[in-house]
């Protein structure tokens, strides 16, 4: 879990339904009241997601185990909007895993940390 500026709470993890709505892995959440899922933002990762955190911008990064996030294809690694759909930013793609390793870690930071079981890295924002 991460939480936005805004008060959204944005979730990851092996569920299919969060909130009484489908959502594969990933939902955005309001922060107050029930916790209302929100209705447009779903990126829908086809694998686990592990890893979650914010820019300052509002975007949503995150890490795990999938090969498709936001409406494109990404490794294990992408940069999503934290408004709309949660569309994957068309230019930000740092392909994040080799060898079926996935993303585990994502540190809130200038540069953002990522890391592994094997690496840690540091890519600018």
């Amino acid at each position: 879990l991460t939480v936005g500026s805004d008060g959204a709470v944005y979730a990851g993890g092996p569920f299919s339904v969060i909130g009484g709505q489908p959502r594969n892995g990933m939902a955005k959440l309001s922060g107050s009241g029930a916790g209302t899922v929100d209705p447009n933002w779903n990126p829908s990762p086809n694998g686990n997601v592990g890893a979650l955190a914010l820019d300052t911008d509002g975007s949503v990064y995150v890490g795990g185990y999938f090969t498709s996030i936001g409406g494109q294809s990404r490794n294990g690694i992408a940069k999503l909007s934290g408004t709309g759909s949660g569309g994957a930013d068309l230019e930000w793609n740092p392909s994040g895993t080799s060898n079926g390793v996935g993303v585990d870690t994502l540190a809130e930071a200038t540069p953002l940390v990522i890391s592994n079981a094997s690496k840690a890295e540091f890519i600018d924002t």
